[in-house]
């Protein structure tokens, strides 16, 4: 535990129990995947971690590069190339000249990405590897924002790269090795230059330790190399490791190196203090980085509250400077664990524009500098010395299960005379509605059988569970709940048995998840497992809760309809052990919030750095980590919320909650443009000349797909309208409670009127006759989902075109239905004016 000031504690964000660790469901039938992944990966017997942004690394030649901002780094070992190889590094869209933006960045309204990716400026080696077969490649530990690289020739020679998001610079720490570096852009010049000492290397002789060199580029680009003996090498002119020029591509040292630390960053710094403090900084390198929360709801005892003695060390000071926490506050801490032989204990870290966003200024501010680095498609990136990163978090409310729906949900409160009488009338014709909608869903619903995705049968329970949730909690139709209830207890529990004995899902005990049997699907390869599981989860706690509050409901517990439901019931939902079992499995393999479990690895999919998931596993891909739609990121965290709501996990509703707010931030920084100009953190880094997303691309209001290296708008020809629709739905549906937290009503307003609505004007433009028919019906789903998309904004308009439409279940979102829609357009009336939305 760390103790912050007189008010903060920060715990270890996996240190509390959730889950009991114990093995997956026994009825799971066990396998290994099918997929290459390297056999020199050493993760201590524990699960692998498969969407991390190292994943490049695991599998197949493991040659494709992988990001750690404002990195890319890549194992380069080409078949055709035996003259570079080694570990590879590029920073080539770190521009020297503040002023000036990237030459090598490539703009326009459908794209922005960074070009020449494939040509290392810097490539760290060894004389000692002779040729490329005498070098192999290591990874261990592998976690949440950290691994370590190693490049060895054997056991005692190699190269250890340890890589941790967020770091400042690129570190490598040779042993028995002759140092060698390449370059394939070619090396102009190298020149020892001075460093600024400061207290910490008072001796001669530490001073004698550490060398700093600027190094030119053939393109002009301009670099910093330190590197850091352990000791003085015993020889009569006591001569440390110096570095040359060789050739037109390569720099080697003249003596084996017994721990000689190499840094490398790109040469940002645009005043003399900057410098002074990175070189103050040199010798200590992060491996590693511990996740600590602080939610003082959780801390009511004021003897509980200790303070820590402040001192002169700077990360004391650090977090000793949080001295307006109050009660509601939450903070996250990202605490770097640190390597090397520096005793000033003060890394160099970058940090995103998101967190520049959530970053606490009252303990961090006097330690960030005044340069920083591009990032390569999300923005610039600022540098801070310290070894603890706070951020200041707003949660998300934690509303009480009845108040789920969306909006301002209770549809009763603040109503009265007319308004209350127009508001009765509107329920008692969505009811009938229901009643109507309930035998075509009951029917399709009994065909989940015969369906092979995985998500579009999540999808089916998830649509019929909030079906479900709209005759109980806002209809108050007891019969229609009662004759609903029992069915969807059955498909589901059927469901679950498929799952368990025919093979479904299996548990994959080579990587630790569970994936699906076929290795034609995106699961297989634990592609958007929180997308796939999260609609299972979320209907589970709704059938579940539903259940309990009926039989615990004076009100209506004494209910013929629901006395015979509970006789002729064989278990209550959540008293049955295999179903809370399987649901936590499913939130175990894509968010399990422990890092000692043996059989998930924690946190699959989310990306505490960057703060959303990533939807891409174990698919190499050029570009990186891929993400493709916050709506499904969204739902899988509202899921695991919900569910700790459900069976009161308080652990779980805590962690979820912390990963809401991240996320909200980021989909708000990267995917959703529309404070790009407004938002005053931006402007304020962008009077420095500091770029953020660029606003050609911005202009589309929404990012296509997001990747380590490109941000993509793309539409496909003959086909603009359909696919433009996707591209923005992809991040609305589906909608959930937490929709309009993330979306709020601005961005909703500014989206609709620059894209939106042309959007839906030219799907009503186009003819039944035109398309044949699932295209037709595919077109008036996109706009049904863009309409009730503007619920918030337009609550009559959206619930007027609902009535008069009537979509039929094949054109509406396979997630939604048309009493659920109708219902969620009310939940944003305002209830202070007079209720308008009754048809006529």
């Amino acid at each position: 535990m760390t103790i912050i000031g007189d008010y903060i504690k920060f715990e270890d964000l996996f240190n509390r129990k959730t889950f009991i660790n114990k093995p997956p469901l026994s009825a799971f039938t066990k396998g290994k995947n099918e997929i290459n992944l390297s056999k020199r990966i050493y993760n201590n017997c524990m699960p692998i971690q498969t969407n991390k942004f190292y994943s490049n690394l695991l599998i197949n030649d493991q040659q494709n590069p992988v990001w750690v901002y404002p990195y890319s780094i890549n194992y380069h070992k080409l078949e055709n190339d035996n003259d570079f190889f080694g570990l590879g590094i590029n920073c080539n869209y770190s521009s020297n000249d503040n002023k000036k933006s990237n030459s090598n960045k490539f703009i326009n309204k459908n794209c922005v990405t960074i070009q020449n990716t494939d040509i290392k400026p810097f490539i760290f080696s060894s004389i000692d590897f002779h040729t490329k077969n005498e070098m192999f490649m290591t990874l261990s530990n592998m976690k949440q924002m950290s691994l370590q690289i190693y490049l060895k020739k054997n056991q005692s020679q190699f190269i250890w790269f340890p890589v941790v998001q967020g770091m400042g610079m690129i570190t490598a720490v040779y042993y028995n090795l002759i140092p060698k570096l390449q370059s394939e852009i070619g090396f102009k010049s190298i020149k020892q230059i001075p460093i600024y000492f400061n207290s910490h290397l008072s001796s001669t002789n530490k001073k004698k330790l550490i060398k700093k060199y600027s190094i030119v580029l053939q393109d002009n680009s301009k670099w910093l190399l330190y590197t850091t003996e352990r000791y003085l090498v015993n020889s009569p002119e006591n001569v440390i490791n110096c570095l040359r020029i060789k050739d037109y591509h390569t720099i080697v040292g003249n003596l084996y190196s017994k721990g000689t630390i190499f840094q490398l960053i790109p040469d940002i710094f645009t005043n003399l203090k900057d410098v002074e403090e990175v070189d103050y900084s040199i010798g200590c390198y992060p491996i590693d980085c511990v996740l600590k929360f602080s939610n003082n709801d959780d801390y009511k005892d004021d003897n509980d509250y200790i303070t820590t003695e402040k001192n002169n060390d700077i990360n004391s000071k650090c977090v000793n400077n949080i001295s307006d926490a109050k009660q509601n506050e939450s903070y996250l801490m990202y605490d770097y664990q640190l390597g090397g032989h520096n005793n000033s204990e003060i890394p160099l870290i970058f940090i995103l524009p998101h967190h520049q966003k959530l970053i606490d200024h009252n303990s961090m501010s006097k330690f960030k500098i005044n340069s920083f680095v591009n990032s390569p498609v999300l923005g610039s990136m600022i540098g801070y010395l310290s070894s603890k990163i706070i951020l200041k978090l707003t949660l998300p409310k934690e509303n009480p299960f009845e108040s789920q729906l969306g909006g301002y949900f209770n549809l009763q409160s603040n109503i009265k005379g007319s308004s209350q009488k127009l508001l009765t009338e509107t329920i008692n014709e969505v009811k009938e509605i229901a009643n109507e909608e309930a035998i075509t869903l009951i029917e399709t619903f009994k065909d989940i059988g015969t369906m092979k995705d995985i998500r579009e049968i999540g999808k089916q329970f998830y649509k019929y569970s909030w079906f479900l949730y709209c005759s109980y909690f806002i209809l108050n139709d007891i019969e229609l709940t009662i004759k609903l209830l029992p069915l969807i207890k059955d498909v589901f529990n059927k469901f679950i048995n498929d799952t368990l004995f025919n093979d479904i899902l299996q548990y994959d005990t080579k990587c630790g998840g569970l994936i699906t049997s076929s290795q034609y699907t995106d699961n297989y390869y634990y592609n958007e497992h929180n997308y796939d599981y999260s609609y299972f989860i979320i209907s589970s706690a709704i059938i579940g809760k539903i259940e309990l509050l009926l039989l615990n409901d004076t009100k209506v517990n004494n209910n013929d309809l629901v006395k015979d439901y509970f006789n002729n019931t064989a278990y209550l939902w959540l008293d049955n052990k295999v179903v809370v079992e399987w649901c936590e499995n499913l939130i175990r393999d894509y968010n399990n919030p422990s890092d000692t479990d043996e059989y998930y690895p924690s946190f699959r999919t989310f990306d505490w750095y960057h703060g959303h998931s990533w939807s891409i596993g174990l698919i190499e891909g050029m570009n990186g980590k891929e993400y493709y739609s916050s709506g499904e990121d969204l739902n899988s965290l509202y899921a695991v919320n919900l569910w700790g709501l459900v069976t009161e996990n308080k652990n779980l509703i805590n962690i979820s909650r912390v990963q809401l707010s991240l996320l909200k931030c980021s989909i708000n920084s990267y995917v959703q443009y529309y404070d790009i100009e407004q938002d005053k953190i931006q402007r304020y880094y962008n009077k420095d000349n500091i770029e953020s997303i660029p606003r050609l691309f911005a202009s589309n209001q929404v990012c296509g797909m997001l990747s380590d290296n490109k941000l993509l708008y793309k539409k496909l020809k003959g086909l603009e309208i359909s696919s433009q629709s996707k591209i923005h739905l992809q991040h609305i549906l589906p909608i959930n409670p937490l929709t309009n937290w993330v979306r709020n009503n601005e961005f909703i307003e500014n989206e609709y009127n620059t894209v939106i609505k042309e959007l839906v004007s030219s799907l009503s433009k186009i003819d039944k006759r035109e398309l044949h028919g699932y295209q037709y019906s595919m077109n008036k789903t996109f706009k049904t989902s863009f309409m009730i998309n503007i619920s918030s904004i337009r609550s009559k308009e959206a619930f007027q075109y609902l009535l008069k439409t009537m979509p039929k279940i094949n054109e509406l979102d396979k997630s939604q239905s048309l009493t659920w829609a109708l219902l969620y357009a009310m939940s944003f009336r305002d209830a202070d004016s007079e209720l308008n939305i009754h048809h006529d």
